[in-house]
């Protein structure tokens, strides 16, 4: 009876969460989609672990899964979402299956406690805060991360409440084994050592103490968070952190008023939008800043006074917190993104099934079949309010302009309104430029340039949908422009070199790709199309710049086509 129930279950939130998300699996690649899939040339070969782990050093799990969906599919988006979607659905099980295990031991109603574990996956798997974690492909270390997380809890779960030391150890060692892949897939795992500690503290066995069971069971989670942390930030430091970031104390400030944003968006999910342009936090006397601050202490001082009473409260609180703690730790590029509350929003989802559970337990006798309906239907009208949203919010996803729109519509005045809309008409632009909607394109990085005319990439972009339509002299125009605010802006001169080349302007472009060498001496481009002008009159510098294009890039998609002129080359 028990299988057969917890098979429904099973299949019910494969239901739920595959009507959420059906209209999403069409969606096309978006923003950094391009960046981490469509140009990730690391991704072209799956038997070149070396490549595909070098690649994406903190995160080379990833950027395996990736090149998985390449293997199987090449770059039709379909197959990606398939593995974000399925990859949720595991995660709304697991949840499902953990908080089943949890309540197996501690409820007597068994029905309440089936209903603590169902109310939960239901929210989780159809909440539309998470479709940028389901939808946005690139999003997919937050779904991993999260994966690995739960598999981690649930085989510490077994582990506490095995007998058997053979299963015991196996269960141990697959915690370890999930915490550590998890590791190479997304930072915020690193917080795993410190929930589980708290959650060991709150529910573990109190004839032994916390020191004691952490020396037997903790300390290799710790060591492990140690070592990692250490070693990530060494790299954020030396290969990652620019000028341009927030400093780590500004950041911090911000964080606090970030993390009441996604408690918000948690609690009432309107307004989502793909960028929020968030604003610094100021100083410690900033009157959000305290705000946060006041609103943060009370909620942990109250979780902390409850601890006795409610263990699960003092739980889900501080554990909300101490996922998102990395983000206050290390500034990143965007203050806020979505997909960074899926993992801790799975505290929030927790946090309102079980008060729905805990409402239907109320009552006596006749009373409680009525506390069990009401909550049964507020679970209810929950789970389809928020699968309609979802629907809705996934066809924001339907295409790069209807997402850029969107975020232009809920972004118009923010408090970085100029450089905000300045980066969102430039992704309007992208969008129309990669669906070959190149005049419309134009426009858009005009209008991107009037806000921020020092954006060099809007320049280039701008200068390469000026060639599309044929209007050379408009894209050298623009180039050139590019080149007299950066003249080492190597993209740039490769593009003037190609326009020198479709002029049939030889020495010129020769000049300009030979200036690009100087400045990277392994650059694909140059090398490509100096290997094509040399190609008649010169075979071995021809065949040289060659070789040394596929050195730069050696699973190009112009990789056959260089290849057979290497031949063509080596022909007597």
């Amino acid at each position: 009876m028990k299988f057969i129930r917890i098979s429904a279950v099973f299949v019910f939130l494969v239901i739920l969460a595959v009507l959420g998300y059906a209209n999403s699996l069409h969606c096309p690649f978006v923003y950094d989609d391009y960046l981490t899939v469509v140009d990730n040339d690391s991704i072209r070969d799956i038997t070149n672990l070396r490549w595909i782990f070098l690649f994406y050093v903190t995160r080379p799990l990833l950027n395996f899964t990736f090149a998985f969906n390449y293997w199987l599919g090449g770059l039709d988006p379909f197959g990606y979402h398939i593995f974000n979607l399925v990859t949720h659905i595991a995660n709304v099980y697991l949840l499902f299956l953990l908080v089943y295990l949890f309540f197996q031991e501690r409820s007597k109603d068994r029905t309440s406690g089936f209903l603590a574990a169902l109310f939960p996956a239901l929210i989780f798997a159809v909440h539309p805060l998470f479709t940028e974690a389901v939808t946005y492909t690139t999003s997919r270390s937050s779904l991993l991360s999260a994966f690995f997380y739960l598999l981690a809890f649930l085989c510490l779960t077994v582990f506490t409440r095995s007998e058997s030391k053979r299963t015991r150890g196996i269960y141990y060692l697959a915690a370890f084994a999930s915490f550590f892949l998890g590791l190479l897939t997304k930072e915020e795992i690193i917080t795993f050592p410190a929930v589980i500690l708290l959650y060991d503290y709150l529910f573990g066995e109190k004839n032994v103490k916390l020191r004691s069971r952490f020396w037997k069971y903790h300390w290799p989670f710790w060591a492990v968070l140690l070592v990692g942390g250490i070693a990530r930030l060494i790299i954020f430091f030396r290969m990652e952190a620019s000028h341009n970031l927030s400093s780590i104390y500004l950041n911090f400030l911000t964080q606090l008023n970030v993390s009441l944003k996604y408690l918000g968006l948690l609690i009432l999910p309107t307004n989502l939008n793909f960028i929020h342009d968030y604003p610094p936090g100021g100083s410690l006397t900033d009157f959000y800043t305290l705000v946060s601050i006041v609103t943060i202490l009370a909620i942990l001082i109250f979780a902390w006074r409850m601890r006795s009473r409610f263990p699960g409260i003092s739980f889900l609180a501080f554990s909300f917190f101490i996922i998102l703690s990395p983000y206050f730790l290390i500034p990143l590029n965007e203050a806020m993104s979505e997909h960074r509350a899926y993992l801790p929003g799975i505290c929030y989802c927790l946090g309102l099934g079980m008060g729905l559970a805990m409402i239907s337990q109320r009552g006596e006798a006749g009373g409680k079949i009525f506390w069990k309906i009401f909550s049964l239907i507020i679970a209810g009208v929950l789970t389809l309010v928020f699968l309609y949203s979802t629907i809705q919010r996934n066809r924001v996803w339907e295409s790069e302009v209807t997402l850029f729109k969107d975020a232009l519509q809920k972004s118009p005045h923010s408090p970085r309104a100029r450089d905000g809309l300045g980066d969102v008409h430039y992704g309007l632009g992208d969008a129309y430029r990669n669906s070959g909607q190149y005049e419309q394109a134009i426009k858009e990085y005009e209008t991107s340039l009037a806000i921020k005319p020092d954006n060099l990439d809007s320049w280039v972009n701008l200068g390469i949908s000026y060639g599309q339509i044929g209007n050379l002299e408009k894209a050298e125009e623009a180039f050139k422009k590019v080149l007299s605010l950066d003249p080492k802006y190597v993209k740039a001169l490769n593009d003037l070199g190609v326009i020198a080349v479709i002029k049939n302007q030889k020495d010129l472009a020769i000049s300009r790709f030979s200036k690009v060498l100087r400045l990277d001496p392994e650059n694909f481009v140059a090398h490509k199309h100096l290997g094509d002008l040399y190609f008649k009159d010169d075979p071995k510098k021809s065949l040289n710049h060659y070789q040394m294009a596929l050195k730069a890039k050696p699973f190009s998609s112009l990789r056959d086509e260089i290849l057979n002129r290497i031949k063509e080359l080596d022909k007597p």
